[in-house]
Formats: C-alpha cells, sequence, structure tokens
C-alpha cells in the first residue's frame, strides 16, 4: 500500500463502519456480501478496476501496530467516545494474521460484459473471529462503480461509431482511435483521472490522460496502452495574434513535419481557417505530409457539434476533393480529417454521426476527443451500484439475507450465496447456493449423472470441509446418518431430501428405453463406487426421494449406511469416497419432499454446462489472479450478441 492522504487500512471505511463490530447477531461466524449493478442508465456492465483497487490497497501485509494505534486516536476524538474502536478485532487480524485481511473476494474476469441486475463479485471473511471485516471494505470495494462505470460508457460511445463505420465506410480500421480521452483536467483529482482514463482505455488506444498509462502500466501489467499526437492548444494559437493565425499552423506543420499533427482552427473564425489557410494558403504543404503517409486532423472546439463538423467537411471536400466508398459516402483524402472534441458524448456522437450519413458523408472523416462526459459525468447511481449482504453463518447455522424495502422493491437484494452463470446464452444470477453442487450435497452427484451420462463427483467432497463450518445433519436427531457439507441451514427429516424439480425439457426422452438405458448407467457406475454396499442391506429410513421428470415419477435413492457411518473404522465425511446408492428407479414408495430446499437441477445442469463465472481473486492478502489489459480488452470487445445500441438510444431519447 503507498504513502499518500490516505496511507491506513483502517481509514478506508465510512466512520460508521467501526462500530458494527458488535452489532451483529450474537454467534455471528461469516459475513457475505456482493456487488451488483441494480440497473441504471445503460443495459450492461463493462466489469473493470477492482483489480487496482486490491493491488493498491489490499494485497500483502497491510496493518501495523502504527495504524491501529493512529485509528484508536483518531476515532476516540472523531466519536468523542473511546469505546467505538474495534482495537481488539484489528489486533487479532495483526496477530493472527500478520497484518494480512481475513476476506475472500471471487469475481467476473475484468472485461466481462454482463446485463445488470447481476453478481459481479462476493466477498466473505475466511475467519469466524472477524465476520465484520466483509461489510468493513464496503466503502474501498464499492469504489469499483467507477471504472466500471466509465468503461461502459466508453464502450457505448464504441458501439454507436462501430454502427456507423459499418454503415458508412468500407472497413472497421479507424475504430481503436475513433474517440480519444481528453479527460484529464475535467477530473475530481489525478488518481480519478487514472482511474477513469484507464477505463476507456479497455476500449479505445488514444489518450492524453498520462495518468492513465501510470495505472495500467504498474497495475494491469501494460508497457504502454495508449497513444497521442503532437497537438496544438489555444494559447499556442492566439500568442502569434489575429493576424498570425496562418503562421501559428504553419509553425506546427513545420515543428513536426512527419506524422499525425492536430491543430484547434476556432480561436477567431473556423470558416474561414477551413476554407482560407487550409483549403488554400497552407493546402500544398498538408498535401506534402499527406505523400510521406502524415496527416491534419482540424479541430472545431465550439459551436453545435453537429452543424459544425457538417459545415468544415463541406468547406474541406470543395478544398481538397473527396472520393466515393464501396458505401456511397463521401471521404476526405486520408490527409485530412476533422477531430471533434466538443461537447462529445454518447448522445452527441450518434447525433453527429447521423447528421453526416443524412448528407452522405462516412463517419471515418472525423474522429472524437471526449473529457468530461466520458471520465466525470458519471456517479454511483449512474449504474445504481449497490454491494450487499445475503449470507451469514450464525450459531453453526447458514442464514439467507436479504431487504426489500416497501418503499422502494428496486432495492430487493439477492439471498444466499451466490453464482453467475451463461443459461441459454444469456447471464442468470443464481441465488441461495443453486448454482455450487457443493452447496447442496452430494445428491448431484446422481442427478447429474441422469442429465449428462457422465460421472459426476461433488467438488466440494474432494477437499475437507473447513474447520469453521458445523455440519449438517440429514436427520433432526443425532444419528450415525449425517453428511457434513457447507449447507448448514437446512435439516431434512428422516424420510425427506434435497428436492430437484425443474428439469429442462429438452433433456427428456420420450423414449423409456432410453430413459432406462440412462438410469441403469448411473446406477452402474455407483454400485462400483467405494465404500458402496449392496442394495438389499439398505434401510428405508434412510431412502431420499426425487421428483425427477427424467422418468415422470419419483426416484428414491439411498444413503449407503457404511459410507456415512462416522463412527467406522474409514470415516467417509469430507471425503472424496462419499457416494449415493441406488434401489429400484422404478418401484418406490411416494414420500413428500422437503419443500423449502433450493435444489434445483436448472443449477446442476448449468454447473455442468457453464462453469460458475465468478472466480477467486482474492484471498487472506493474496492476489490470485492478475489480469493483463490485453486479456481485459479481448473480454470487452464487441460482439454479434451485443445489444442494438440504435434502439438503446432510441428507447433513451423516448
Amino acid at each position: 500500500m503507498e504513502g499518500g492522504v490516505v496511507d491506513n487500512v483502517i481509514l478506508l471505511a465510512d466512520s460508521y463502519k467501526s462500530s458494527h463490530h458488535c452489532l451483529y447477531p450474537p454467534g455471528t461466524t461469516s459475513v457475505y456480501s456482493y456487488f451488483e449493478s441494480r440497473g441504471g442508465r445503460f443495459p450492461y456492465t463493462v466489469f473493470f478496476g477492482l483489480q487496482y483497487i486490491l493491488k493498491r490497497w489490499l494485497q500483502g501485509p497491510v496493518l501495523t501496530k502504527e495504524n491501529i494505534q493512529e485509528a484508536k486516536e483518531l476515532f476516540a476524538a472523531h466519536f468523542k467516545n473511546d469505546n467505538v474502536f474495534n482495537e481488539e478485532g484489528w489486533n487479532y487480524i495483526l496477530e493472527r494474521h500478520g497484518g494480512r485481511l481475513p476476506i475472500r473476494v471471487c469475481a467476473v474476469p475484468e472485461g466481462t460484459v454482463v446485463p445488470t441486475k447481476n453478481v459481479l463479485f462476493t466477498v466473505e471473511s475466511t475467519d469466524p473471529m472477524v465476520p465484520w471485516v466483509t461489510n468493513f471494505f464496503e466503502t474501498l470495494l464499492v469504489q469499483v462503480w467507477y471504472p466500471t462505470t466509465v468503461a461502459t460508457n466508453s464502450r457505448i460511445q464504441k458501439q454507436i461509431i462501430h454502427r456507423y463505420l459499418e454503415d458508412t465506410h468500407d472497413n472497421l480500421d479507424p475504430l481503436p482511435f475513433a474517440l480519444h480521452d481528453f479527460g484529464y483536467r475535467g477530473a475530481s483529482s489525478v488518481e480519478s483521472a487514472a482511474i477513469g482514463g484507464a477505463s476507456h482505455l479497455v476500449n479505445f488506444k488514444g489518450s492524453d490522460t498520462v495518468a492513465a498509462l501510470s495505472l495500467l502500466r504498474k497495475y494491469y501489467n501494460s508497457p504502454i496502452a495508449a497513444f497521442s499526437i503532437p497537438a496544438s492548444e489555444h494559447s499556442t494559437i492566439t500568442t502569434w495574434g489575429r493576424g498570425g493565425e496562418a503562421n501559428a499552423f504553419r509553425n506546427i506543420m513545420e515543428s513536426y513535419p512527419d506524422g499525425v499533427v492536430a491543430c484547434v482552427s476556432d480561436s477567431y473564425d473556423i470558416w474561414n481557417c477551413c476554407e482560407k489557410i487550409w483549403g488554400e494558403e497552407l493546402r500544398d504543404l498538408v498535401i506534402k505530409r499527406g505523400k510521406s503517409g502524415g496527416a491534419l486532423c482540424i479541430r472545431p472546439d465550439s459551436g453545435d457539434p453537429a452543424s459544425v463538423v457538417l459545415k468544415c467537411l463541406k468547406i474541406l471536400g470543395k478544398a481538397y476533393g473527396t472520393i466515393e466508398n464501396s458505401k456511397g459516402f463521401k471521404l476526405l483524402p486520408p490527409y485530412v480529417r476533422v477531430i471533434q472534441g466538443d461537447g462529445i458524448s454518447y448522445r452527441t456522437i450518434g447525433a453527429i454521426l447521423e447528421n453526416l450519413k443524412i448528407h452522405g458523408w462516412s463517419a471515418a472523416n472525423v474522429v472524437f476527443g471526449s473529457g468530461g462526459a466520458l471520465i466525470q459525468k458519471v456517479d454511483r447511481d449512474t449504474q445504481k451500484c449497490a454491494y450487499k449482504c445475503s449470507y451469514a453463518i450464525i450459531n453453526g447455522e447458514g442464514v439467507e439475507v436479504y431487504k426489500e424495502p416497501i418503499t422502494d422493491l428496486g432495492k430487493t437484494s439477492k439471498k444466499g450465496k451466490l453464482a453467475l452463470h451463461q443459461v441459454n446464452g444469456t447471464y442468470k444470477t443464481l441465488e441461495g447456493g443453486r448454482g455450487d453442487p457443493k452447496m447442496a450435497s452430494c445428491v448431484c452427484e446422481v442427478i447429474q449423472e441422469f442429465i449428462t451420462k457422465e460421472p459426476y463427483y461433488c467438488p466440494y467432497l474432494k477437499q475437507r470441509r473447513p474447520h469453521c463450518v458445523p455440519p449438517l445433519k440429514l436427520s433432526p436427531c443425532p444419528s450415525f446418518c449425517e453428511v457434513q457439507t457447507q449447507r448448514d441451514d437446512l435439516i431434512y427429516s428422516d424420510l425427506s431430501c434435497p428436492y430437484v424439480s425443474k428439469c429442462p425439457s429438452a433433456l427428456y426422452k420420450p423414449n423409456s428405453k432410453e430413459n432406462k438405458k440412462l438410469i441403469q448407467g448411473s446406477k452402474r457406475r455407483l454400485q462400483n463406487a467405494p465404500f458402496v454396499s449392496s442394495l438389499s442391506s439398505q434401510s428405508p429410513s434412510c431412502t431420499l426421494h426425487c421428483n425427477n421428470v427424467l422418468i415422470s415419477q419419483t426416484v428414491p435413492l439411498k444413503i449407503n449406511h457404511e459410507c456415512l457411518d462416522t463412527q467406522g473404522s474409514q470415516s467417509p465425511v469430507d471425503s472424496c469416497s462419499t457416494s449415493l446408492c441406488t434401489q429400484s428407479f422404478f418401484d418406490f414408495v411416494p414420500v413428500k419432499p422437503f419443500s423449502s430446499s433450493p435444489f434445483d437441477i436448472d443449477a446442476v445442469f448449468s454447473q455442468h454446462s457453464g462453469k460458475d463465472i465468478l472466480i477467486p481473486v482474492f484471498e487472506n492478502g493474496e492476489l490470485l489472479k492478475d489480469y493483463t489489459l490485453e486479456e481485459v480488452r479481448k473480454r470487452a470487445e464487441l460482439g454479434s450478441d451485443d445489444i442494438d445500441v440504435f434502439k438503446f438510444l432510441s428507447e433513451e431519447k423516448s
């Protein structure tokens, strides 16, 4: 963690966070929260910036005795109370974890384009002694709203330009440099400019915000993330005087004789500049530059953007001539272009390019520069970003947590542990642990075999249960028939089980012989599994039932006593050998399933066909995933399944 205005990790949270450690229910050992965009201006988000926050503030040992003492003194004065600050909790983290933060963060890969109202990352405490740490860092972690929103705003503009290039130009070659970042001076701070500018560079490769290059070099392994060109500003023109404007223009052309240069041309009379100075007096100098592969970008900087750009093109077209491309649109010679950097936003870009299209001009004639509207004119409510608790373990039992305010149901939060899957090509957040087989007991082994015809082993059973997670009892009374899983908020009776429903109808085989063959194949694999004894030795008291539409009848599944006997010589608890076995699949005794079980066959199928997109990126002070800018850019690329940006603009306007 670097020095600065704040270089103490305890001071990275709102004041009231320091009073929350004693406000959770007694017996709370774990808190689990998530971050999402609840909707907002744009229909999707480009997730970006979490890696910067984790590396900049939370990676490695970030807590010292000096930090704790400084915070203790500050909060004693701040609250006028010595008993608010959690000195004991912070000392525990320092001594037990060496100053590393006991939290786990799982997130969608950076650059992923996710529709709103889906989970983007989750955070949970990893030490039962300090469960409050999850939400203590809400203040810092929720600031990912800013880079995510800027990256989204930038990508929307990329989609607009892309569509107009497709309609009016022969190729998409101009796209990577079609929107230049002019926002450094309009940002609220150097760090804001760096973060916002870096977010724009997820989508484009042109920027004058140098701080963004520094951030991406240090935190996203990008040696050089963007490029720029020599360009004039008004002071470099107006200091020559009104009568010296042509000399000022000549000076920049001769000072930088090669490559591309940009020249602001509206200091006095933009029309005169385009027609007389650039179109006549300096015309040969511009053409000469073009012969060596260079180009001039003329920059108007005032007036109505749509009408000013069009008029500039018309004047320059008369001076330099035009060609007609294969789509029938006019194009200036490649060495003359217009760059519009005033009043540019995703709304005005569309208006400018539509006006050009109507008048027969290709979108490739103009490039854009954007400042405040690109990296500053956004806030947390632009995409309605929020960080909410959805799950906790209290007195050994899992509790699904949510809010549902009657005054604004749009702020209703999600419940339970969350997963993000792609279902039929669409992102879907699965709540209540439904997206993760290890959260639903090892009945998933049998059910998934039915669906996929492939052996499946519950991933949770390949690793030992964390010491702080209590077991789940399949019966209300202690017995030898207990299975320890991470799902500790459900209690099943002797004759009940996880209830499987909503099996995708497409998986159902009309031919009953095919169904029977499928099930018998699963049965054989289970019979050969370790610790499985003969079916005849099973007691009906341990029969589990599932309503399975694959065979249109209830399927009884039995738990092997030997497998589950924790008193035996080979304890199967937390073992990869734990298994289920089955008796007759067609002779069954109807049993009412436990109606509140969250186990959902859709989730199991989704887990097989498309894994949880949330992946661990940070745990106990260690960064687990380190993205490069190129990886992020690749994920954020435009695709055939993107939204119809014209429809979006039309709906927003209406």
